[in-house]
């Protein structure tokens, strides 16, 4: 799981880097980066779906428990696993329609504005890292009906406001 969170570490500096320098040249001699919209959806698409596949396998997402203390009783970790396979078996259907997407716009020949990139290679990362995110619902989601552990974290308590 290190290239993925390294391909979005980067592509978040490549942004704050680029917006900078973009920002720098728009306001002292008038000549802002023609490239930088399209190339911002592209480093924020990498930044995005880059981290997911980590951030599922180990639960760092945000989540609110409000039946936590309800379901500790009954093995809400338990719970939790086959909500993660579910989660998995309909993620399913967006991976699928990414790649059909993709595939459309490899047939139409499509090119970004500016730079000519084929809008097909964005859209088969993102199918890319959406299947393994997909995957990671599945091993995380058979992990905590296997073991009652999730994995990497402790579940921390939420704090007041």
């Amino acid at each position: 799981m290190r290239l993925p969170k390294g391909l979005a570490m980067a592509a978040l500096m490549l942004l704050m880097v680029m917006t900078f320098f973009d920002i720098l040249l728009r306001s002292t001699v008038n000549a802002p980066i023609e490239a930088t919209t399209e190339l911002s959806r592209i480093l924020l698409m990498f930044v995005v779906f880059a981290a997911m596949p980590e951030v599922t396998l180990r639960g760092t997402h945000v989540a609110v428990d409000l039946l936590a203390p309800v379901l500790d009783r009954v093995g809400f970790a338990r719970i939790e696993g086959l909500i993660l396979i579910g989660s998995a078996v309909l993620m399913v259907w967006p991976d699928q329609k990414i790649l059909t997407l993709a595939m459309r716009s490899k047939s139409y020949d499509d090119m970004t504005e500016f730079l000519h990139i084929p809008t097909y290679l964005p859209a088969l990362c993102v199918f890319a890292f959406m299947v393994m995110t997909t995957a990671c619902f599945a091993i995380a989601g058979l992990w905590l009906l296997l073991t009652g552990y999730s994995f990497g974290f402790e579940r921390r308590e939420a704090k007041e406001w």
